[in-house]
């Protein structure tokens, strides 16, 4: 067997160790994407039905961490004050969204922008939500 054979299957052999070490990770952070992109939706639904009752659903979706910052008071002045200025919520456009585990027990967080269009202009905004307790929870938001 040629020297230049050998490498090529020991190259091989390596990639297909890495594969094999790293495929249960990748298949599962792609479920966790699926799972966070309709935990999403569910989120933007809320923001865009322009009730209160709604913001509140939004706002019911955010992490204890985000509720011992920000009020549901403050969330929906907020959300109001940016109808005050643009106009009614018309979508919630989901941008590029990043979902990572680390440490052991693994702890998700998937960050994501989003284009919201109301009636007179776009703002983006971009979220952070930690998976806890089996749900996606709003950790953060900031306007870019």
């Amino acid at each position: 067997m040629t020297k230049k054979r050998k490498i090529l299957i020991w190259a091989a052999a390596a990639v297909a160790f890495i594969l094999a070490v790293t495929s249960p990770l990748m298949v599962e952070g792609w479920r966790r994407k699926q799972s966070f992109d309709r935990s999403f939706a569910i989120y933007s639904r809320a923001l865009t039905a322009l009730t209160e009752h709604d913001f509140r659903h939004a706002y019911e979706m955010a992490g204890p961490e985000f509720r011992a910052t920000t009020s549901f008071a403050e969330f929906a002045r907020q959300h109001e004050e940016l109808m005050r200025e643009k106009g009614d919520f018309v979508s919630v456009k989901q941008g590029p969204t990043v979902v990572e585990g680390s440490g052991t027990p693994r702890i998700w967080a998937a960050v994501t922008t989003a284009s919201l269009t109301l009636r007179n202009g776009v703002v983006s905004l971009t979220y952070e939500f930690h998976l806890e307790d089996g749900e996606w929870r709003l950790y953060g938001v900031r306007k870019d």
